[in-house]
């Protein structure tokens, strides 16, 4: 089990997004707890959004973006088509 190192709230306050110790990041809607999806990289090569721990993560003020940012050193922003039910 990887442990949490980061977290963000969309900005219409239904889901929330975890970076974890492992690279993984997790989107989960906060009203019924389900597990919406996992953004991954394929640049990684693996189911993970970065090498390492997420340090950073945050959604526009639309859901449309999440930018993350990792101990590998690289900040990714990404389309965010999960978040973007909010709209």
């Amino acid at each position: 089990m990887c442990g949490v190192q980061s977290c963000a709230i969309s900005a219409c306050g239904t889901f929330a997004v975890l970076g974890t110790e492992a690279g993984w990041i997790e989107c989960f809607n906060l009203q019924s707890g389900i597990r919406r999806g996992t953004f991954e990289d394929p640049a990684v090569g693996e189911l993970r959004g970065h090498n390492g721990p997420v340090l950073g993560l945050t959604s526009d003020a639309t859901n449309s973006l999440l930018t993350s940012s990792g101990y590998d050193g690289f900040i990714k922003v990404s389309c965010c088509l999960i978040l973007s039910h909010c709209l």
